[in-house]
């Protein structure tokens, strides 16, 4: 007989992959919108730029098909 913690979840009910994807992607963006206006806000525009143009080239957002 395996532990049962109260919270825990049923693996079946959980949504398909692509979903928690989606919305794991979607939840990160917001966060790093929020960073960047801190960023802007501390007047560390500059770094915020740097950083906006490494995330750009990294994940390839520039390069649109």
């Amino acid at each position: 007989m395996g532990v049962r913690f109260k919270d825990s979840v049923d693996a079946a009910s959980l949504p398909e992959p692509d979903v928690l994807a989606a919305e794991a992607m979607s939840e990160l963006t917001e966060a790093l919108r929020e960073l960047n206006g801190l960023m802007q806000a501390l007047g560390a525009g500059d770094q915020a730029q740097a950083q906006n143009d490494l995330l750009t080239e990294v994940l390839g957002l520039g390069e649109r098909v």
